[in-house]
């Protein structure tokens, strides 16, 4: 409740609600209305990392769709593909490639998203990641 009060007001309409609501519609009508697919929450969170992080993959797709930056960094530098490949969410780690995806995009820890893959214990992503060019960061090495 606090995070919705905290990105509600934060100037992007209730989109940040609307996406962890799951409410495809409700995010639709926002795009349609003009909100930034790419507004941004006092930690840098778009839209679309929390579309991801609460499992909505409609809206995932819909926000792709619609132009959302796949590769914007929040304010730890990690991007979408970091956080799908944290939670083993290959199916959306495919989608972000195929939109654009930096596969080895380094995060403020010098992390890459094989890295959080193999570091959460998804094997499937970690080996999606790999057959797509994913590296190690100097961070860890798996």
């Amino acid at each position: 409740m606090i995070a919705v009060v905290l990105l509600t007001g934060c100037g992007a309409s209730n989109i940040w609600q609307d996406v962890q609501n799951g409410d495809t519609a409700a995010v639709q009508s926002q795009i349609e209305s003009g909100v930034d697919v790419d507004a941004r929450d006092a930690l840098g969170r778009t839209p679309l990392y929390y579309s991801i992080y609460n499992k909505h993959p409609e809206i995932t797709v819909l926000l792709v769709r619609r132009g959302a930056n796949v590769n914007v960094k929040h304010n730890a530098d990690k991007t979408p593909l970091h956080l799908a490949a944290e939670l083993g969410d290959t199916p959306t780690a495919r989608l972000l490639l195929k939109a654009g995806a930096k596969v080895n995009a380094l995060d403020s820890d010098r992390g890459t998203p094989l890295d959080w893959a193999v570091g959460t214990l998804h094997n499937d992503t970690t080996d999606f990641l790999r057959k797509h060019g994913g590296k190690a960061g100097s961070a860890f090495t798996p």
